[in-house]
Order: C-alpha cells, then structure tokens, then sequence
C-alpha cells in the first residue's frame, strides 16, 4: 500500500469489500463522491453570458455556474499551460516542484504524490481525456485507469475526421462516465485545448459554429492603446512574446474580428461540451454524487495592454474562472476567498478523504464552500520565469492582494511596478514611482521576498 495512502479510507473500503464477499453481494458501495475536473485551456473568466459579455452566449457553463459556488477571485500561480497544470495535479508552486519547461514531466516520485495517483490508490476509477500538457510525453499508466490523451498541443480536427476535438472528448467522456464501474467513484479530467490557439494564430472552431456571432459588433479593449502601451514599465517595452503576438493577432481591425470571433466560437464549442457531459452524468443516475469543476489552466490577453498570450501577472492572464458544482451544497452562491490552482488537489483528496502528503501547499476549498467567511489567504505569490529559445517573455514575480499588487520585473530591464486594484481594476496606472507609496513598497518588497522563500522551499 502506498504509504501517502490514508489509512483510515482503506480500512473503510477494505471492510465494505469483505462484508461484500461474505454476503454474495456484487461489490461494496463506496459512497465517496464522483469528481469530473473540466479543464480548458487559455480560457478567460469573463468570457460568459453569466459573467456579462456583450456577445458570448454560455447557457451549459451558466447553469453549471447558476447551480453551483462560483469563485470569482481564481487564479493561477504561473500563467503558462505545463507549468500550471503541474501545480494543479501537485498542490505545488512552481518553485517548489522544478517544472520550469514544456518538456519535463513529473518525476516517478512527483506522480506518487500527485492528485490523481492517490485517488486511484485509494479506490477510486480514474481517467484523462485530452491535452495531457506536463512534458511532451503521455503520463504513465498509474495514475489512470483510462487515458485516451495526447501530447504536445494537438489538433483541432484530424485528416480522417470531421469532429471537432471539443466534442470528440465530449463522446470520450460520455463514454467514461457510461461505462464507469458502479458502486465505486470515478475521478475524471477533460482536458480540452479549446479555446487555445492552433500554432500561434489560428483559433479554429467547431465547422457548425463558424457563422455563430457574425453579426456581433467587436470593439477593442479600453487598454489597447499605443499610448497606454508606451506608458508601460520598461520590461515590456519593444519586441518580446505578448507584443509580437498582439500585432499578429490584434494589429488591425480585421485580424482583431477575426481572432476575437474565432476565440468565443471555441468557447460556445466548449459550452455544448459542458452541457453533454453533465447530460452523461444524469443519464448514468449519477448526478446526485457527482461534483463538477469547470476552471482553466490560465487566463488570457485578448489586446488588454497592448498584448496577447498570457505569461505576465496582469489580471486577464492570471485570473481564471472556477466553478464548483457540488449536487450536496446549495448552488447559487459565490465565494470572495482568493481560490488558486494549487489548491485543487488539497481539495480533490479532502473530498475523498484521503490525507494530503506535506509536500503539498495548496489549501483545501471544502470549508470555503460551505462557509463564505471562512479565510484562505489574504495574499499569494505568482512566479513566470519560462523563456522560450526563439522569443524572450519577461520574467516576472508578484504578490497579489486583495487591493494591491506588486511585480518585480527580472532580467536587463529589472524593476517593480504597485497597482491599486481597488481604484484601478484595469491596472492603468503603476504606482511605483510614486512618493506616497514608500512605505507600501517597503512592505510588499519584504512580503515578496518572504513568500518567495516559503513557496520554494523543498518539502
């Protein structure tokens, strides 16, 4: 038996698989919940009908939200695909489990460790349906019982298919969730790449949605200006990743309709996804046990800035959506706990009550949804510190609060920059420089410095 394995739920089940041999019956009922985890990838948290967007209409994701605890202060520690999914399945920041690369994948020691590798232990059937994302290879066998994924980032349609990947996987994990054996939960993450791009500028929907929208009026973001661009800090100035891409995607009118178009298409594909998977669920008379998270593995720059991709500590490339749906708990609710990526797996394990091993850092959100007041975190560390071999991303850390954030730039064009969340939402004007903010600075370089360490010291 794994030794991270909780001692008291394998007693448990142990016990009901004995009691269920003694008296004929077909198996022992594990009355633990279901979890599907629905993953996306490069998806915003205002991209919803729900959220207010005056073009995307969401009805799946909607009633997903409407019926469940929605955290609107979700974020990720490291705004970038491997690394953020690593730190979703380890409970880790990135300082402190090393994946640094899209080509290094968990250790055979990480993957005991994981999420997934002790609900499987521990009784649950498990599987992965999609873009795996941490490394180039697939994971290994152990922590899933089915794995139908692929590595690197995949293609939206295949030569010999006329399906859309999104609903590809929605069959995948119909499927799954169908021929799941009962009387003993499943865990299972869909990972989709949608509304990710394919290469760097082609966002491809489903065929069936490529009108969807086309009447629909598409206006810049307040912050995509040239002026507010050049008045940024000196780490972002000239030719790096996020700027490259704005003016590839977002350089003039046609390529902003185009990309922004094609983005919200991808999301109403992943809305009909949501929608038939949570269908599965019902038709297999398993939705008063099943919990569903929706959520992504970082945000977006849809020209906020002057920029796209994601990367930076800037609110759209960070904040992700999350929604958890949890058939026992009253839906219609939202939390203002700051949530982050790292604490899914601390939850996941809580959920199926499981002890979390040490090396995780993340906090279980099981209290925070049943208890609105109940603390998290009054603060929390971003770190990016990836460089590609082709381009140059500025390398940056951050602690964000529940008003301020601060950034410390790194590299040639080394600096800080202060933003006030509360006067400024959309981060328009860096405090920095500013007299009055001495002694805030002070205080948040110190923060900064000691939340690095904590978040990077080894288990």
């Amino acid at each position: 038996m794994n030794s991270d394995l909780n001692r008291r739920r394998f007693l448990q089940v142990a016990g009901l698989a004995g009691a269920s041999i003694l008296t004929g019956c077909r198996g022992a009922t594990d009355t633990r919940p279901n979890v599907v985890l629905l993953l996306a990838d490069d998806l915003r948290h205002d991209v919803f009908s729900f959220a207010g967007h005056p073009v995307s209409r969401t009805p799946a994701i909607d009633d997903l939200a409407g019926d469940g605890i929605l955290f609107p202060d979700a974020f990720v520690t490291t705004s970038i695909c491997a690394i953020s999914r690593a730190s979703l399945v380890l409970g880790q920041w990135a300082g402190r489990h090393g994946i640094a690369d899209f080509g290094t994948g968990l250790s055979a020691a990480q993957e005991k460790l994981s999420a997934p590798f002790l609900l499987r232990e521990s009784g649950y059937h498990t599987g992965f349906l999609g873009k795996y994302g941490i490394g180039w290879k697939l994971p290994p066998s152990t922590p899933y019982h089915v794995c139908e994924c692929f590595g690197g980032q995949g293609d939206y349609y295949r030569p010999d298919d006329e399906r859309h990947l999104t609903a590809r996987l929605a069959e995948s994990a119909t499927r799954f969730i169908r021929g799941a054996p009962r009387g003993r939960p499943f865990f299972l993450t869909v990972s989709f790449k949608a509304p990710h791009a394919q290469g760097r500028n082609a966002f491809l929907p489903d065929h069936g949605l490529a009108s969807l929208y086309d009447d629909a009026a598409i206006e810049r973001v307040p912050t995509d200006t040239a002026e507010h661009y050049a008045a940024l800090h000196p780490a972002l100035a000239g030719e790096h990743e996020g700027r490259t891409r704005y003016l590839e995607r977002f350089g003039d009118d046609q390529r902003l309709r185009t990309t922004r178009l094609n983005y919200l298409r991808l999301v109403a594909g992943l809305d009909r996804a949501v929608g038939r998977i949570r269908e599965a669920i019902v038709n297999a008379g398993e939705s008063a046990r099943t919990i569903v998270i929706f959520t992504s593995d970082n945000g977006f720059f849809l020209g906020e800035h002057g920029m796209a991709g994601k990367w930076l500590p800037f609110e759209p490339s960070i904040r992700v959506p999350l929604i958890v749906h949890d058939p026992r708990l009253a839906g219609r609710q939202r939390r203002r706990q700051m949530a982050l990526n790292v604490d899914l797996a601390p939850t996941l394990l809580d959920w199926a009550e499981i002890d979390a091993p040490r090396a995780m850092q993340g906090r279980s959100l099981r209290q925070a949804l049943t208890d609105p007041a109940a603390m998290l975190r009054d603060d929390w560390f971003y770190e990016h510190h990836y460089q590609p071999k082709a381009s140059y991303i500025p390398a940056s850390t951050a602690v964000r609060g529940t008003r301020y954030k601060y950034i410390r730039w790194h590299g040639e064009q080394a600096g800080e920059s202060l933003f006030d969340l509360e006067a400024d939402p959309r981060e328009t004007r860096d405090l920095a420089q500013s007299p009055e903010a001495a002694t805030l600075l002070t205080e948040l370089r110190a923060r900064h410095d000691l939340l690095q360490e904590e978040t990077s010291r080894p288990a």
